[in-house]
């Protein structure tokens, strides 16, 4: 399977890596200058390849990492991303009110979804504040991840795959349930 990632970080690199590892081919692209991620792809392992954006938007699973003045810029250079996964990482999540849905800006995984309707758009947090999380596991260890999406289905696949990278996936939706329970 491959797996494209638009835009690196640290999760992202954390992402290509741990790809590489279990085995997946990853395909790894920035907004601009991709010349200068050809040190950091040459680090991460023999299954990564510096490609164009358009080879990785190919790829099963998408990642991205993309500030969110340059996520218009992005949307409108891609093809059509019907039923393509798309794993956006850059948001942190210090609160779960956001998941109440009540708040009148947008998220940048909100954008993401609005330029890509037929794309099943999963918003990946990498840091949480302890608060949040502590309730649910407090036996927490650098693996997880936390993630939300509107279809379960998705939810699942992504799950199955994150845990094929060594991750502990949490679904925030079901995170929110069960601290509103408490």
């Amino acid at each position: 399977m491959k797996i494209g990632i638009i835009g690196i970080g640290c999760i992202t690199v954390d992402f290509a890596n741990r790809a590489s590892i279990a085995g997946y081919e990853v395909l790894i692209s920035q907004i601009q200058n991709n010349r200068a991620l050809s040190e950091v792809v040459e680090t991460i392992g023999k299954n990564v390849k510096l490609v164009s954006i358009d080879e990785a938007v190919q790829a099963e699973i998408v990642i991205l990492f993309v500030p969110r003045e340059k996520i218009e810029f992005l949307m409108q250079q891609l093809p059509d991303m019907t039923e393509k996964i798309i794993l956006h990482t850059n948001n942190k999540i210090f609160s779960l009110e956001p998941l109440k849905f009540n708040s009148g800006s947008r998220s940048s995984s909100e954008i993401i979804a609005s330029f890509l309707p037929t794309a099943h758009v999963v918003t990946v947090y990498n840091v949480m504040q302890p608060m949040i999380i502590m309730p649910r596991r407090p036996d927490q260890n650098n693996n997880d991840i936390f993630y939300t999406a509107a279809n379960k289905y998705i939810k699942e696949y992504v799950r199955i795959f994150l845990e094929s990278l060594d991750f502990a996936g949490h679904d925030l939706a079901e995170l929110y349930q069960f601290s509103a329970l408490n």
